[in-house]
């Protein structure tokens, strides 16, 4: 499967990694797994880390992403969605459907850097790493 989904920090953050060539459909499967995680998280507030470095294609519909994006982007539980990706198209692709559905955003190049600005950003998430 293109996409691994999976619940990290007692399923405070929905740890999300793309690999190779990823289709709407591999997207919407994956928002719908997104979503069923976030749903478990409430009412606290959850995190969507999306890890996109082994992502090789998306598809250039913006719309259709957009669209089959939106059930993992409406939880009102959710609070970043972190990106990680060096591919510029990629990052392009993931801010337009993150402003388009209004939710925090941040794109990263290195997952490092990523994991430390969201444990800055949600002190809770620091109980959960110990």
């Amino acid at each position: 499967m293109p996409y691994e989904v999976s619940p990290h920090m007692q399923g405070r953050v929905v740890y999300v990694r793309g690999e190779g060539n990823i289709t709407v459909q591999d997207i919407q499967m994956a928002a719908e797994k997104i979503a069923d995680y976030m749903q478990q998280a409430n009412p606290q507030s959850a995190h969507i880390f999306h890890n996109a470095l082994a992502i090789d294609q998306m598809p250039i519909d913006i719309t259709g992403v957009s669209k089959a994006a939106q059930t993992a982007l409406q939880p009102t539980n959710l609070g970043w969605v972190i990106h990680v990706s060096d591919k510029g198209y990629i990052n392009f692709l993931a801010s337009v459907v993150t402003q388009v559905a209004g939710v925090r955003f941040r794109p990263f190049e290195d997952e490092d850097d990523a994991w430390q600005f969201l444990l800055s950003q949600d002190e809770s998430l620091q109980e959960s790493t110990q």
